[in-house]
């Protein structure tokens, strides 16, 4: 049975899921993945007010790169897992150089929190407040200060961490608050976990449904090379040049 934990992150409580745990407790943590209030008063307190950000939150896969690129890369991550942050500094940077900023890939990440995942579903829920715009620039800011968020967590200021992150994208502590106890974008993120099929641990990465061994750029790469050599003979086939996906593209950030 999975325990439960509250690190003050509103007034919601989450079941835990530490990252890479059996399927089993993957499961469990679907089904109970629905936001819960937590026990005792938190019913007899005024609900949050209504998040009204500046920018429509991004309830939707997040595009980056080229959306009608031939391959799509699709990471399931939590941003409190050491192995995604190792994942966005290290591997990620190279798929962009060689795949994504070329238009050959485009990339989107869809949540699937872990351990502490009071504090992964708050982080998951800002990024998606914060717009398509800046979705990528939260979780880039969520990744970069893990150990401290995680830090944070442990000592009671969980909170005050994820506020402070939302106010370096133009958040006040009210909007962070509204956000993350949000019933809409709560609501997202469970159909997100539980649409996940296939995802055991984190992080899983995917190339146009296909589910790398390892989240590796050899393992990845390999998987989007064959994607690309299918995508290259269906337009031979057709009479197209094969090379017209790779005319590089300029992106408009540099993550």
């Amino acid at each position: 049975m999975l325990r439960q934990a509250v690190i003050g992150i509103g007034t919601l409580m989450f079941p835990v899921l530490a990252c890479g745990e059996a399927d089993a407790q993957v499961d469990a943590a679907k089904r109970d993945s629905a936001v819960q209030p937590a026990s005792g008063t938190a019913s007899q307190q005024p609900a949050s007010p209504t998040f009204k950000p500046a920018l429509k939150p991004a309830l939707k896969d997040v595009v980056l790169g080229m959306p009608d690129a031939p391959v799509r890369i699709v990471e399931y991550a939590s941003t409190t897992c050491p192995v995604c942050q190792h994942f966005h500094a290290q591997v990620l940077p190279k798929l962009k150089a060689r795949y994504i900023f070329m238009g050959e890939a485009s990339f989107v990440l869809r949540s699937f929190p872990t351990a502490p995942r009071p504090l992964a579903l708050a982080g998951a829920a800002l990024a998606r407040c914060a717009g398509e715009d800046k979705y990528y620039d939260v979780i880039d800011d969520l990744f970069l200060t893990q150990a401290e968020t995680l830090e944070a967590a442990r000592i009671g200021a969980g909170q005050r961490a994820i506020a402070n992150i939302g106010a370096r994208h133009g958040m006040s502590a009210e909007m962070v608050e509204a956000c993350v106890n949000d019933p809409e974008i709560a609501a997202y993120l469970d159909r997100e976990i539980r649409d996940a099929a296939g995802v055991d641990r984190t992080p899983v990465v995917f190339v146009n449904g296909v589910k790398a061994a390892a989240p590796t750029f050899e393992a990845i790469a390999t998987l989007v090379e064959e994607q690309l050599a299918i995508h290259r003979a269906a337009l031979e086939a057709e009479g197209a040049p094969p090379d017209g996906v790779t005319v590089p593209i300029d992106p408009p950030v540099q993550r």
